[in-house]
């Protein structure tokens, strides 16, 4: 990514904003990241590499207004300004926690953030809903499946998670509500001001099963992947999930199901998508468990 452009367009509106650098610029996989201030107060510009890339993800910032996520003050060209989030030395990532065996806990803390983004959305005006996504589960892509690199033995079961996607998105919409629908242990940070709060949303109207598909379906880049594909892992905080927001453990592990599939089907070759494929089938035996 060629940050100039992006860097050029930061110190634009640094002035038009009236902000003051607070140290300098650094880049994410799609952004220009630069901490700023204005006066007393902290704040993160954020400068987006590709137009509209992430429009539906600032809308949705915009509709939960703070609540369970960070604030978003200006928003303008593909320039943010955002709350800035300061994480303290001695408070562990969720990253951290579920690395060093503390997985409950974390588990509990996206709980949390879930249920507080969710009971917000449930008063956000549902003609909000027309700019967004509807949500199928995050399934493979028919595209994906035959593109190679899925063993003949394991296409049947792609196809199933076609099937299941489909019929989710061709569900009664009533139950479905605005979700975060990126929540794995990355998007939750802690801040020292308002505890913790998700980031990067990339929303979706679905069911509320469905934001609990990244923390039990997706190999995080940073944990070794025998902690994440790992049947009593997935079934002690499929439980947890269970326990804290009321939905059904079945309901949970299809979402998480049809985003191991997914993300499988789209990834290239070589361990992280054996590692999805594995955790996958984990998944599929827990569905069909007697």
């Amino acid at each position: 990514m060629n940050i100039e452009p992006l860097r050029n367009k930061a110190e634009q509106y640094i002035r038009l904003w009236n902000l003051e650098p607070d140290g300098g610029p650094f880049n994410s996989n799609w952004a220009l990241l630069w901490p700023v201030t204005r006066g007393s107060e902290k704040f993160m510009l954020k400068i987006q590499s590709e137009t509209g890339r992430e429009a539906q993800g600032v809308r949705a910032l915009q509709l939960f207004d703070g609540y369970g996520a960070v604030r978003i003050f200006e928003n303008e060209n593909d320039v943010q300004l955002l709350e800035r989030i300061v994480i303290p030395d001695n408070k562990p990532t969720l990253m951290q926690m579920i690395v060093d065996g503390d997985d409950d806990i974390a588990t509990n803390i996206l709980c949390g953030t879930a249920i507080q983004l969710h009971e917000y959305a449930k008063t956000i005006n549902r003609t909000e809903y027309a700019s967004f996504e509807k949500g199928n589960g995050g399934g493979p892509a028919e595209s994906d499946i035959y593109k190679g690199g899925i063993a003949s033995e394991d296409t049947p079961m792609f196809e199933r998670g076609l099937e299941l996607a489909e019929s989710i998105k061709q569900a009664d919409g009533s139950k479905r509500i605005l979700i975060h629908g990126d929540l794995w242990c990355g998007n939750i940070l802690y801040s020292d001001n308002r505890g913790w709060l998700a980031i990067d949303p990339q929303p979706k109207i679905a069911l509320p099963a469905q934001e609990y598909a990244m923390w039990l379906g997706y190999v995080a880049d940073g944990i070794p992947s025998e902690i994440i594909v790992n049947k009593n892992r997935i079934e002690r905080q499929n439980k947890i999930i269970s326990e804290r927001t009321g939905i059904a453990q079945k309901d949970i592990l299809q979402f998480a199901w049809l985003k191991a599939l997914g993300l499988g089907a789209w990834a290239s070759p070589g361990p992280w998508k054996e590692q999805q494929i594995e955790l996958a089938k984990i998944i599929d035996d827990l569905l069909h468990k007697e």
